[in-house]
């Protein structure tokens, strides 16, 4: 039986080559000049083996752009060490950095003293709330009142008793205190007691009121006869001559004397 001829099957899509096609084809790959065992185009004494190998896949698969790239990359590191160590190098040669000199100290003036009221001194006088105006017939108690003054200052204080308690004889002057000691007899004078002025201040400086100078006197009074009556206390600044009859103040109180 005889074997038949199988030819391929041509692709109908397949473009038939040109006269020009052939031409360019024959020109970019010259036959002349290629010894026997050389592939076209390669220089004598390179095979196609020569090209074959790790090495050759390695420097053709990796692109020019990217080693271009980690060259400058290391570049740039290269540059930024450098400048460093140059930087190190001009802090040791210029030493440590100068601490700034310190300022001298400047001494802070004190503030102004207050302005105080340089007129007459003008009183006020207030029982002790915690103190009871009580006593038992033949003993003694003492009676605290606080003195205030509103005006200018006040130096030395007298002191005296009056109403029907004193009159009427159900009570008597013993002794009045404010820092020194006198006897009511029924004024006392106490020379030494001096309560300062009052704080002048301005109402553009929006401060509170300036507090009230005080200060406390105690009268001792003995109980004589068991009644009830109006005792009164009456403080008034002094002079250089003597008891001033202005800027005094008053406070009455019943006081209670039992058996």
């Amino acid at each position: 039986m005889a074997r038949q001829k199988t030819t391929p099957a041509k692709d109908p899509k397949a473009t038939k080559p040109t006269k020009a096609t052939k031409t360019a084809s024959a020109k970019s790959v010259p036959d002349a000049g290629i010894a026997p065992g050389m592939a076209p185009g390669l220089a004598p004494g390179l095979t196609p083996a020569g090209l074959s190998g790790a090495g050759a896949a390695d420097e053709l698969d990796v692109p020019l752009g990217l080693d271009g790239a980690d060259a400058a990359d290391d570049a740039d590191e290269e540059s930024d060490e450098d400048e460093a160590d140059e930087a190190d190098e001009a802090g040791d040669e210029g030493g440590e950095v100068p601490l700034p000199k310190p300022r001298p100290l400047v001494a802070l003036k004190p503030p102004p003293p207050p302005r105080r009221e340089t007129g007459s001194p003008t009183l006020g006088l207030v029982a002790d709330s915690a103190t009871p105006w009580t006593v038992r017939a033949g003993q003694t108690t003492k009676l605290r009142l606080t003195v205030v003054n509103t005006g200018g200052p006040a130096r030395g204080l007298w002191v005296e008793l009056g109403g029907q308690a004193l009159t009427g004889g159900h009570v008597a002057g013993m002794k009045a205190s404010a820092g020194e000691v006198a006897v009511l007899a029924p004024r006392a004078l106490l020379p030494t007691a001096n309560i300062e002025a009052i704080e002048i201040r301005d109402v553009k400086d929006k401060l509170p009121p300036a507090p009230k100078p005080t200060t406390t006197v105690e009268v001792e009074v003995r109980g004589v006869a068991k009644g009830k009556a109006l005792l009164t206390v009456r403080v008034g600044p002094m002079t250089p001559k003597g008891p001033a009859s202005s800027g005094s103040a008053l406070c009455g109180r019943a006081i209670d004397v039992t058996d």
